[in-house]
């Protein structure tokens, strides 16, 4: 995170993860009032995290 913030003055997280709102916030950001939304097109998808198997793409070497 240090060096992508080193290159712009803005940045976009989620603001459940409070370890990097922490981080930024002890290196000078500051949190602004406005909030991002999601958007979806169609029915919500269900979460399943059991179904996550690799972050690979399969095309290594």
């Amino acid at each position: 995170m240090k060096l992508r913030n080193a290159q712009s003055d803005k940045t976009v997280i989620p603001s459940d993860n409070t370890d990097a709102v922490s981080f930024l916030k002890n290196i000078g950001y500051q949190e602004l009032p406005t909030r991002g939304m999601r958007m979806i097109r169609g029915e919500p998808l269900q979460w399943e995290p059991q179904g996550i198997f690799s972050r690979t793409g399969g095309n290594v070497g």
